[in-house]
This record gives structure tokens, sequence and C-alpha cells, in this order.
């Protein structure tokens, strides 16, 4: 740890505390997420490191490097993102989020999302706390957090069965303990997308609520006085009871409603890849 000096904590992830920290030889701001070595946690530190290496791209919080500290934990460098979480974001709002906005936020996501699938992977914890917000002008999303997520190695069976994730966001088959694969990532998009228009979550509560919400897809409904029905809608189809009824995200990415966020997605992220 002696190439960094910690400025401060920034929270608990997945398996792992994360902090703040500067980079000693470039002077840029780091996360360094440092997790505790167990015999019970050595596949998802490995899962996690493994899966983050494997990533390229502007919508996904890139990795720098691992190592193991004096304490023998083990240390994942990372890039920092200057503006927060989503979750901490939302928790702001005083006032229902620009149609425009809440869509431009919303094609990064699934931009990331997209990208991941098709690298056969499943997040597995997708909620706004693992989004976060970058960029000089808060015009970079980028997803994190994929100690629980899962490669998906035989692509004619893709499914996984393990009861995992955070509660709000599970799909209705996980509650029910059947098998899963990328369509449960796209329940959570739609309760993300909701969430972004509603300012609360879709699911919320005590468990046993939360549980029987989902499972009876009881769906809530956003305001369409301020956001166009097609929101509404887009939202139903990703949070379809039946997981072979929601769109994948190549699809939703071909949707008119998200289409003229895209050019100025790209000229942003441009920018961005450019000064760095």
């Amino acid at each position: 740890m002696e190439n960094y000096h910690k400025i401060d904590d920034l929270g608990v992830g997945t398996f792992g505390k994360v902090s703040l920290y500067i980079d000693k030889t470039t002077q840029q701001k780091v996360c360094i997420k440092e997790i505790v070595h167990t015999h019970k946690n050595t596949t998802q530190i490995q899962n996690e490191v493994l899966i983050l290496a494997m990533f390229n791209h502007p919508n996904i919080i890139q990795y720098y490097n691992s190592f193991l500290n004096q304490h023998g934990h083990l240390c994942i460098v990372m890039e920092y993102a200057v503006h927060g979480t989503l979750h901490d974001y939302l928790l702001r709002q005083k006032r229902f989020i620009p149609q425009q906005y809440v869509l431009y936020i919303f094609a990064q996501i699934l931009m990331a999302i997209d990208y991941i699938h098709a690298q056969n992977v499943v997040h597995r914890d997708l909620k706004a706390e693992n989004v976060m917000i970058t960029g000089g002008a808060a015009s970079v999303i980028k997803l994190t957090d994929f100690g629980i997520s899962k490669i998906l190695l035989n692509v004619d069976n893709n499914k996984t069965g393990t009861l995992i994730g955070t509660p709000n966001y599970l799909a209705p088959e996980i509650c029910r303990g059947e098998k899963y694969g990328i369509k449960a990532d796209i329940w959570a998009l739609g309760c993300i997308l909701y969430e972004l228009c509603a300012l609360e979550r879709m699911f919320d509560g005590p468990m046993a609520t939360i549980i029987l919400a989902i499972t009876n897809c009881e769906i809530k409904k956003i305001n369409t006085n301020i956001y166009r029905k097609a929101i509404q809608d887009w939202i139903a189809i990703m949070c379809h009871s039946d997981p072979n009824q929601r769109p994948n995200a190549s699809c939703l990415l071909r949707n008119p409603i998200i289409l003229p966020q895209m050019l100025s997605i790209q000229v942003n992220l441009g920018k961005v890849l450019a000064r760095h």
C-alpha cells in the first residue's frame, strides 16, 4: 500500500470495504476495495478480479490492479467515480428528474448490461447503489460491483440457480427458487428505470412484503403526466413475470424511445475518453 495515500472511506461493497486513495505515482484518485481473504470467500474474490479484468467498456468501472496488502487482504484498485452512486443522487432529488436525463442515464446502464451479457456474464446485483456517476458534468454512468456476478460458461444452458442479490431487485424466478439467467438482470433494469422516474423503489418494505409483491408481479405506475406512457410500457415489459417475454438488452437499445439519447452519449463519452 506504500504506493497509495488514503483519503477517505467510501463504504462497503460486496465482500469488502471501499476507500478513496491517491496513487502516488500518477497522482490520480482511485478506489481500493479491500477484501478480508477467508476460505469462505475465495471463489468470490477470484470471481470479481477475473470479471473486472476482462471488461473494457466506457460504462463499466475500470480495473487497474490487484495485490495483497500487509494484512494479507486482497486489494482491488479501480477507477474512482467522482459524483458517487445513482442511489445517492436519487436521494438528493426534490423534484422529478427530466425525462431526457432519465433516458440519458438509463441508456448508459443499458449499454453496460448489453456489453456484459455479450460476454456471457450476468451481474446478479443490479441496483442504484451499483451504478456510479462520473465525468466533469456528471455525464458518464458506470456499472460497478461484480462481486457476485457469474460467468455463464455453458452458453447453451445459460442459467444459474443460486439465490443471491439485493431483495428489492430480485426477479420472480429467483424468488421462486428457479434457475435464472440474463433476463434476471433485465427485470432489475426495469426496477431501476421505475426508480429513476418515481424517486422510490419499485419494491420496498419488509422482506416478506417485497418477496410477495415480486412473485405477484405488482408493478407500480410512474406519473404519465410527466413521463411518456411508452416508458411505463417499457418498464412493464422488462418486469414481465415470464423471463422469456422480457426483451434482451440489445433489443432494448434499438427501441425508438432510447435512440435520441445515443448520439449525445457517444459525443460525451468520446470527450471523456479523449481526456484520458
